[in-house]
């Protein structure tokens, strides 16, 4: 399905569980928006590779300062 490209490697093992899931999922999600890409799990390399272009890596690493902040407080709830 297609959501399971959001889905993080460990998902199929219900013991592996954990809020680090979440954090995969919304960084895909992140990646799809910076390079305008649904993401394909067949493409994720060449993805990962788009968004290491240093516009775009600055563009994240500027909006990740705010969704650092927000990604700790969802991990403590």
């Amino acid at each position: 399905t297609r959501n399971s490209v959001y889905s993080a490697p460990e998902a199929g093992n219900p013991k592996e569980h954990s809020p680090a899931m979440d954090v995969f999922s919304y960084g895909v999600l992140l990646m799809e928006m910076s390079v305008c890409q649904f993401p394909d799990v067949g493409k994720r390399v060449a993805q990962i590779k788009a968004i290491k272009r240093p516009t775009l890596k600055n563009l994240i690493e500027h909006c990740l300062i705010e969704t650092t902040k927000i990604v700790q407080q969802c991990l403590t709830l």
